[in-house]
């Protein structure tokens, strides 16, 4: 420390004779050392003014730490470089910006002038992500990068907004075969499915059903005494889906009821859950119970929450609040969360009836219950997109396809 001092000494010295001045505030003191302790440290100053210790200092740009570790400037240049990675890719996240509002103006992508334009964009996007060569052909690596070409993506999108304009009784037009009307009859082209069963519904503001929604802790369901009503109608319900088919399971714990049901490949496991609940309420109703209390239990907390809101967009918790409404005008019900997996003897069971049931086949048309269908939709149609740009681009010169091998 003794040098320490002499050094800051000449420092103020050589700046007084030549008329400068040093801001002590910018000024940090860090001790060099693999001590973990050290003894009390002397006050050293500058320009009158204290110099704090400190355990690392940025110099040049690299931090310098006590210990001679590198790790807070490691840190330091993993958290930028992080940034760096999230900002390029909201920079490249140009998709949005360019298919907004699609389904008005998708028409003028089949200009050849529009395409080019289009083109332009993309190629610039491609040529960030995989940093290639200036002179690499576009369609070429549009195949690499795995990006369609922007004319179908902005089609694609205009399928999806009418596909949701028609679940929702907005789109009109369907039989014409000019102007806006062509992008419906080509999604349906793609995706025959489109024109089944769909789920959702215009937002409806529907009240919550009288009925008490209990969340316990997993704690209380290690004693079930502080859970499960003692002297009520017990029920469990679950959902599942194996590989692409979902299914819903029922168990009444107090009539030893079983019921499974096979809801095919459109079902999403939310709906899944979401039935069982509705079919067990409508399995209660046919008892016509009257002044009891009646508790179903389910292990999915997003069914508890959708039940619970006001405002409904999809058919079918429309239909399950309207059952639990039924149940709820002369009964006590409430509906539990009770942890999944956790052993509970009766959601055990409304599980295995779950996957029994997602193994099954269902009876009637699918979609059952329609929803999944804009997921299946984009699969499809992307899938056809990419095989449609493989074999454009193989088409093409053989320099292309030279430039892929």
């Amino acid at each position: 420390m003794t040098g320490c001092l002499e050094a800051l000494q000449v420092v103020e010295r050589w700046c007084l004779d030549e008329g400068l001045r040093v801001n002590p505030e910018k000024a940090d003191l860090v001790t060099f050392t693999r001590k973990r302790k050290l003894g009390p440290l002397p006050e050293i100053t500058l320009a009158g003014k204290v110099i704090p210790y400190k355990s690392s200092s940025k110099y040049l740009g690299v931090t310098i730490d006590s210990k001679l570790n590198w790790n807070e400037h490691i840190a330091n240049r993993t958290t930028k470089a992080t940034s760096a990675i999230w900002a390029r890719r909201r920079a490249f996240g140009f998709r949005p910006v360019i298919t907004y509002g699609a389904i008005v103006w998708w028409p003028g992508t089949r200009t050849d002038k529009a395409r080019k334009q289009l083109d332009k964009v993309q190629r610039l996007a491609c040529l960030g992500i995989t940093s290639a060569m200036r002179t690499a052909p576009s369609r070429a690596i549009e195949v690499l990068t795995g990006l369609p070409p922007l004319h179908l993506v902005i089609e694609h999108e205009a399928m999806r907004s009418a596909y949701r304009l028609t679940g929702l009784g907005h789109w009109i037009g369907e039989e014409q075969t000019t102007g806006h009307a062509t992008i419906w009859n080509k999604a349906t082209e793609n995706c025959p499915v489109l024109l089944m069963l769909q789920d959702s519904v215009e937002p409806t503001i529907c009240p919550s059903p009288k009925l008490g929604i209990q969340i316990p802790s997993r704690d209380d369901w290690d004693n079930t005494n502080n859970t499960i009503c003692q002297n009520g109608i017990i029920w469990f319900t679950d959902g599942s889906k194996i590989g692409d088919k979902a299914g819903a399971g029922v168990y009444g714990k107090t009539t030893r009821t079983k019921l499974s049901f096979a809801l095919g490949s459109y079902a999403s496991v939310f709906q899944a859950e979401i039935y069982a609940i509705l079919a067990c309420g409508m399995e209660i109703l046919k008892t016509a119970p009257k002044r009891r209390t009646i508790q179903i239990c389910t292990d999915s907390q997003a069914a508890l929450m959708a039940i619970e809101s006001s405002k409904v967009k999809s058919r079918l918790v429309l239909d399950c609040k309207k059952i639990l409404n039924d149940l709820a005008s002369c009964n006590r019900v409430i509906l539990t969360w009770v942890p999944g997996h956790s052993g509970v003897p009766g959601n055990e069971e409304a599980d295995r009836l779950a996957r029994l049931g997602s193994i099954g086949y269902p009876i009637g048309p699918e979609p059952i219950l329609g929803r999944g269908i804009v997921n299946k939709m984009n699969k499809t149609y992307l899938d056809q997109v990419s095989q449609a740009t493989l074999q454009d681009w193989a088409e093409t010169q053989n320099t292309e396809k030279n430039y892929l091998d």
